[in-house]
């Protein structure tokens, strides 16, 4: 599967150029260039800097050999999160082989490599992919901590940092967070694991407030800035500030129609029952999707962090699932495998946009990249246009 997984990624990583939204342009790449260029980060800059330092120490090392063509750079950017992006199907395995044996953990890692959305999304910058791993890594690790008499503090302290990698990598995931949380202090296993779960996830949080003072002036800036709108929920769930708005159900249509309907209701209708088989997940999955879906601003690659995770419910479903349809069920699979590889061939091989980063990028080019964006198609399901409403880009117009 990590063979599969590397092979359709590496293909995404090198015909699958562009971006996939003006994020993944204005906002990663647009910073890490910033920090390689030794420019820094502006102090209005609002996410954590762990995923732009990632790409622009990538970005140095390439420089310091002597490639300074932005697309070379952007390609070598590409293989590092394909490569990094494996560590997802290595996850899902063997949280699958732990609960339901071998054969699930083989049908869920090879969902978690081929299916269509994942490797182009995987190599892409968009920090809702980059956030799957810790997220992954926080489950399993804790499940660790559980089946260990010894040594069982430490998995659990690692679960804990990994669940807070993830929050400050992509502050909207509190909502799962703070459902993970509360499940774990709910679990049967000593003061001292859920203390040391605790603490792994507390200093993540110190880190990126101090690193908030180096680059903000001002300890958690980026909590009050990302999270802060929250303390007035309403204003959230009425205004989208100029970005997509659709109806609290969006995300369960978006859901059916990307894991191929007809077979979608089926794989849904299994991913509930699984939630029940794996509380932890599904509980805080749910959360998640509840979350989300009461926020005006609703966009499909918002549901990438949890995908590797509803897919894990999926499998965990299928034992319900099987035995109802019987006379169907290899057919399904067969149907799911051929629509998902026709998809697949399209996803990892498509140019999504061409590269619009340089290190010489004015606010005009920024915002005239971002109003062709704009006026662009995407893959039918993955509507991620925007306005352009900065200060800067309206002073250029």
């Amino acid at each position: 599967m990590l063979v599969v997984a590397a092979a359709l990624r590496l293909l995404a990583a090198v015909f699958s150029g562009g971006f996939l939204a003006s994020d993944d342009h204005h906002v990663v790449i647009g910073a890490a260039d910033q920090i390689a260029s030794g420019i820094g980060l502006p102090v209005s800059y609002a996410r954590s800097a762990l995923f732009p330092a990632g790409l622009a120490a990538i970005m140095t090392v390439a420089r310091g050999i002597g490639i300074h063509d932005p697309g070379v750079e952007m390609l070598l950017v590409r293989l590092a999160q394909a490569a990094y992006s494996l560590l997802v199907v290595y996850f899902v395995y063997r949280l699958l082989e732990r609960s339901f044996g071998r054969e699930s953990a083989m049908l869920g890692g090879l969902l978690a490599a081929a299916f269509f959305a994942m490797p182009v999304t995987a190599v892409h910058q968009l920090e809702e992919s980059v956030a799957q791993v810790p997220l992954l890594a926080a489950c399993w690790w804790w499940q660790t901590a559980e089946d260990r008499n010894r040594e069982s503090g430490v998995w659990a302290a690692l679960a804990g940092a990994a669940l807070g990698i993830a929050l400050i990598l992509r502050l909207p995931l509190i909502g799962f967070v703070a459902a993970f949380v509360i499940m774990v202090l709910l679990r049967p296993v000593t003061a001292q694991r859920k203390l040391a779960f605790l603490g792994g996830l507390a200093l993540v949080i110190v880190l990126q407030g101090y690193s908030n003072v180096l680059i903000n002036h001002q300890w958690g800036y980026s909590f009050i800035q990302r999270l802060g709108p929250m303390l007035h929920p309403q204003r959230m769930a009425l205004e989208a500030q100029g970005y997509p708005t659709s109806p609290p159900w969006h995300y369960v249509l978006t859901l059916l129609a990307a894991l191929i309907p007809p077979v979608s209701v089926l794989l849904l209708a299994a991913a509930v029952r699984g939630g029940r088989q794996v509380p932890l997940i599904g509980v805080a999955t749910l959360a998640f999707l509840v979350s989300h879906s009461l926020i005006a601003n609703k966009q499909e690659r918002f549901l990438l962090p949890i995908l590797p995770l509803l897919l894990i419910l999926v499998v965990a479903g299928l034992p319900w699932l099987a035995p109802r349809i019987a006379p169907a069920y290899r057919g399904m699979w067969w149907y799911f495998w051929i629509v998902n590889s026709a998809l697949l061939s399209l996803s990892t091989t498509a140019t999504t946009r061409p590269g619009f980063w340089s290190r010489s990028t004015t606010r005009a080019s920024v915002c005239r990249s971002t109003t062709w964006e704009s006026r662009s198609r995407r893959w039918w399901w993955w509507n991620v246009s925007r306005r352009c409403t900065s200060a800067a880009c309206r002073s250029t117009t």
